[in-house]
């Protein structure tokens, strides 16, 4: 698509492309009439390539309407393959049955570097999470984990065209380590390093000893599990850093992820429960401990992701990263996860 990637956000050219590859669309999106409507919904550039996500709504020449998802990229990148490729993948391999669902891919177009999907019906946990919607969090909590164990059994048939996390890892670490060399404390600079260099020896390890090898959602988080509170289906949605590796990698993302959206608004005995309860429907066996090592591991990550983020994106320039009390706080949680190594850190922060 290149330097056209505003053609997305044109009703016409969009049905004039669906029209033109009716025999390869699946039904209903085969017999859209019209789209009277567009959304942008993320329109972001980063290292030099600009992102978006689009909804559209259409009309079926039945009258009924529907709703559907565009992502382009202005140029070609992994990012986009990836999302494109795991998506299609996982559909294909029973993630097209209910309750554990991702959305149906309707098309991909080849040169253009944008595909479209359906809608996941229900909405974002971290939607309920704003409601303090207790009993569809304990629900979605408990299928999220269940969709979880669901993608560690998947079987892989082709190892080979999935990115590697490590190799996700090498890349993501470089620039994460660039942004704390120019903004944290030395000392604090020097932990972080340790920690990565450590993560990512463990990643590669994982993967050159060929131990249980899993697909990996690579963001798994409340912002990106859609739950439909009528069906009680659950959804994941967005595959950027999607790719073959250790399998608790998406486990301790999940537990990181969660305190960060839900701390400001849950009580701490409930965050703990529902993560518990996320945990018990990860694992077959009822102590998960086992893995506490290994979870920890990747909950330092992901804590030293999203307080690199926040840095790097939503902190004021005039402020020291360490004086904000919430990144204070996700790197006192990377400590402590890198530390412990006999059980799984529950602990909630108050983050703000």
């Amino acid at each position: 698509m290149g330097n056209n990637i505003d053609l997305i956000e044109k009703p016409e050219y969009i049905l004039k492309r669906l029209q033109e590859h009716k025999g390869k669309i699946p039904f209903p999106y085969n017999e859209l009439a019209g789209i009277f409507a567009i959304k942008k919904l993320t329109d972001y550039q980063f290292k030099g390539v600009e992102f978006k996500l689009i909804e559209y709504r259409g009309r079926l020449k039945s009258k009924k309407e529907v709703k559907f998802y565009g992502y382009a990229t202005s140029k070609k990148n992994k990012k986009f393959l990836s999302r494109w490729l795991f998506l299609n993948y996982l559909y294909s391999h029973n993630f097209s049955s209910v309750p554990l669902l991702v959305p149906k891919p309707i098309i991909l177009f080849h040169g253009l570097n944008f595909f479209l999907r359906e809608e996941a019906k229900g909405k974002a946990l971290f939607e309920y999470v704003k409601k303090k919607k207790i009993p569809e969090l304990k629900n979605g909590a408990r299928k999220s984990g269940l969709w979880l164990a669901k993608l560690r059994n998947l079987k892989i048939e082709n190892q080979k065209i999935f990115n590697s996390i490590a190799a996700i890892e090498e890349k993501e670490f470089k620039h994460y380590l660039e942004v704390a060399k120019k903004s944290l404390f030395p000392v604090t600079y020097q932990k972080t390093k340790k920690f990565l260099d450590s993560i990512q020896e463990h990643t590669k390890s994982y993967l050159a000893k060929g131990r249980h090898l899993s697909l990996v959602h690579g963001d798994f988080q409340i912002t990106n599990i859609i739950y439909d509170e009528r069906t009680k289906n659950i959804s994941a949605v967005d595959f950027d850093w999607s790719g073959i590796g250790d399998p608790l990698c998406d486990v301790g993302n999940f537990l990181v992820q969660f305190d960060y959206h839900s701390a400001p608004v849950l009580k701490e005995k409930e965050i703990i429960s529902l993560k518990n309860e996320f945990l018990k429907n990860c694992f077959d066996t009822k102590s998960f401990n086992e893995f506490a090592e290994r979870i920890n591991l990747y909950q330092a990550k992901f804590a030293i992701q999203r307080a690199i983020f926040n840095t790097e994106f939503t902190l004021p320039p005039s402020q020291q990263p360490e004086k904000n009390s919430t990144i204070k706080f996700l790197l006192q949680k990377a400590e402590q996860c890198y530390q412990n190594k006999k059980n799984i850190n529950l602990k909630v922060y108050p983050y703000q």
